[in-house]
């Protein structure tokens, strides 16, 4: 996939791209996690550097790169509502 290549070489259009296409997916769902948007918010931007910050070990093939950002979603927000 084009998109996982260009989010390795740290590419600035492919990350705002990735937030264009999940950011409200991941801002929804950590609301209903956290209850709060401030917070959600907060945990949204902390995704996203997760997700930089661990692109190179994720898995190169789209069908199952989504459930791998997906799952560093939830373990954010689980992160995120533990530390509250």
């Amino acid at each position: 996939m084009c998109l996982i290549k260009k989010l390795r070489e740290k590419d600035e259009d492919a990350y705002k791209y990735l937030l264009d296409k999940y950011g409200n997916v991941f801002l929804y769902m950590s609301k209903k996690v956290l209850h709060n948007y401030e917070d959600s918010v907060d945990c949204v931007q902390e995704i996203y550097m997760r997700i930089y910050n661990y692109i190179d070990k994720s898995p190169t093939k789209e069908n199952d790169w989504i459930p791998w950002i997906v799952k560093i979603a939830k373990t954010q927000m689980s992160d995120y509502n533990r530390k509250m």
